[in-house]
């Protein structure tokens, strides 16, 4: 070192130490630190599917470090088996595989806590509680989920629960497991299979011990139905709270069944959701010091979603009386037109014309000046014309069935009116608009993440530059040799 070999061996270390997946590239993590308003935050990030890894997808486009804890290479995750995929939610995060069932992997999670900021997890409820090391304990509640505890070292049994434990251990040890949840069963390990009861009950992740060992940290759970209430521990994916919260009912054709948006709006939903319930507590946390916990259900998200509607059918406004609603319309408006997708020549444009002198200027696109406004008093105003819709919408149709999209479009747009092509996913991608503002970009990567492309994010905030996506593959060699380079890089 005195020599001058010292600088040269650090190189090299560092180097074996990236090439082993320890390190990340240092320019890339610089770059992360220093462009977004979050840089300095520490997000340890349990979760896994979409809803929670939404919220902290949008935690690290914010600079925020997110450290993405994985079981088993993140088995069980359906996401992860295709790459294109599970880059866009594991885009700008750090990886690590830890074994939760483990007192290792548990000891290396409590180290990352140590210097954590923000928790964020999407367990079942009930399942953080059961992380801890321990077997199940049993309750006469039979609405209740069994959830494993931990035994001190020092307890003892008394020795007539103790025979009684080994006589009926067998027939217990195998009703805990079939009795859990498979959520749950990822992480029953039992400490002895004969041991099936407990003394005591010690959460070992749950909030009340996250509070008192972390005050300042704060702990977000997304869940289907949040952490109280009579369903907070069934579960739930996407199209089930869809159809709970009223989305479908109002979504296709009155005159086919319900169907559900074409995309999985509930979880994303509740993802950006908790994502701005994270920067609030990190905002109260700056006038209090103190660590908050955010409780995130993905029904109530949907439902606060829906607020515009559902505000009608709650208070009985017109069309929403004795808790009836308007028939389902496909993407047209019950109250108001035009306001739809319309088929011409070639295609579908939507249109909006619902203030007047954008339904005029329609009318003078359209070349149809006996659908104006003054001209027919079923398309006087915009509810009129709702009122009428079934005469409405074939004659505009009959009036853009003479031209393509792609004419009407240039001429709608000349004359300032709303309007959109109908796109398929491949045309909306190369959309110029998309392109100029960054929504497109390639992923710095390598191995199976190598040559992809994915989507930047669309907060822009001035004085930071958007990060250019990147990814990296979970580091299994943490979970053998321990976390402290990434410990002590962070």
């Amino acid at each position: 070192f005195v020599c001058g070999g010292g600088r040269a061996w650090r190189r090299q270390h560092f180097e074996r130490r990236r090439a082993s997946g320890l390190l990340c590239d240092p320019t890339r993590r610089m770059s992360a630190e220093t462009m977004g308003p979050l840089a300095g935050i520490t997000v340890v990030d349990l979760t896994r599917q979409l809803a929670g890894p939404m919220c902290t997808r949008v935690l690290a486009d914010l600079g925020a470090t997110v450290i993405k804890v994985e079981q088993d290479g993140s088995k069980g995750d359906m996401m992860a088996p295709t790459p294109a995929i599970f880059s866009f939610i594991i885009k700008n995060k750090e990886r690590v595989t830890l074994d939760l069932r483990e007192p290792r992997g548990k000891a290396d999670l409590d180290s990352l806590l140590d210097k954590a900021d923000v928790l964020v997890e999407n367990f079942q409820p009930g399942v953080m509680e059961a992380m801890g090391w321990g077997v199940i304990k049993l309750t006469r509640d039979p609405s209740s989920v069994l959830t494993r505890t931990a035994i001190p070292h020092s307890s003892v049994l008394l020795p007539s629960l103790a025979h009684l434990v080994l006589m009926c251990g067998s027939f217990l040890h195998c009703a805990a497991i079939l009795s859990c949840t498979p959520s749950q069963r990822l992480f029953y390990r039992p400490m002895h299979p004969f041991l099936a009861l407990t003394v005591g009950h010690r959460a070992r992740f749950g909030w009340d011990r996250v509070r008192q060992r972390w005050p300042r940290l704060i702990m977000c759970s997304v869940s289907g139905f949040g952490q109280t209430g009579p369903d907070s521990r069934r579960p739930a994916m996407d199209v089930v709270i869809q159809a709970m919260s009223g989305f479908m009912s109002c979504t296709g054709f009155e005159d086919k069944p319900p169907v559900g948006s074409g995309i999985l709006v509930a979880d994303v939903t509740s993802g950006l959701y908790a994502a701005i319930g994270v920067l609030g507590a990190l905002a109260g946390r700056g006038k209090t010091g103190k660590g908050a916990y955010v409780d995130i259900a993905m029904l109530d998200s949907l439902v606060a979603l829906m607020g515009t509607t559902l505000v009608r059918s709650l208070n009985g406004i017109r069309g929403y009386e004795n808790g009836t609603q308007p028939p389902r319309a496909g993407s047209s408006s019950s109250t108001a037109a035009p306001f739809d997708a319309y088929k011409c020549k070639d295609g579908y444009i939507a249109l909006v014309g619902l203030q007047p002198h954008f339904y005029k200027a329609i009318c003078e696109v359209v070349e149809r000046p006996g659908m104006q406004a003054d001209a027919d008093p079923r398309f006087r105003t915009t509810r009129t014309r709702a009122a009428h819709y079934d005469v409405f919408k074939p004659m505009l149709e009959e009036a853009l069935s003479h031209r393509s999209v792609d004419e009407w479009m240039t001429r709608f747009r000349t004359a300032g009116v709303p309007c959109g092509k109908v796109n398929t996913f491949a045309e909306a991608l190369q959309e110029p608009q998309l392109r100029a503002r960054g929504m497109i970009s390639d992923v710095h990567g390598s191995g199976k993440f190598k040559g992809l492309k994915t989507l930047g994010s669309p907060v822009n905030i001035s004085g930071y530059a958007q990060q250019q996506p990147w990814c990296v593959e979970s580091n299994a060699h943490a979970a053998k040799h321990g976390i402290g380079a990434l410990k002590a890089r962070l």
